[in-house]
């Protein structure tokens, strides 16, 4: 992994979007935060991140629709969805909008780390 890959982390919760933001940065990566999904939306589409760090409970906008709006204006984005959902189909929605995976809360730290750097190459 080459220094500074940007990342956007796209969480409702601050106490979660902070100690992943932390944990990212102590790991070497450039971290972009957003709350919800129109910030998510815009923050993904004028700040080109190497990839999107995706929970789906988001207020104005769900995961799932900002998965495929950015899907359509950016189709390349690479997009790791995060997420503690009782939904069962949500992981083969996510993957069908064009997700690179689907990883379930609460995974520890070094797990999502090694993930995210598999997934970037």
């Amino acid at each position: 992994m080459s220094p500074g890959r940007r990342l956007l982390v796209v969480d409702d919760e601050p106490r979660i979007r902070s100690f992943l933001t932390r944990a990212l940065r102590s790991a070497g990566f450039t971290v972009i935060e957003a709350a919800t999904g129109p910030q998510g939306l815009r923050s993904a589409l004028t700040e080109h991140p190497d990839l999107v760090l995706l929970d789906l409970e988001l207020p104005g906008l769900s995961g799932e629709q900002l998965l495929q709006e950015l899907h359509h204006q950016r189709p390349g984005q690479a997009v790791l969805v995060w997420s503690a959902t009782a939904d069962p189909n949500a992981e083969r929605r996510c993957l069908m909008f064009g997700a690179r995976g689907f990883l379930r809360k609460p995974l520890p730290t070094q797990e999502l780390v090694s993930r995210i750097r598999a997934d970037l190459g």
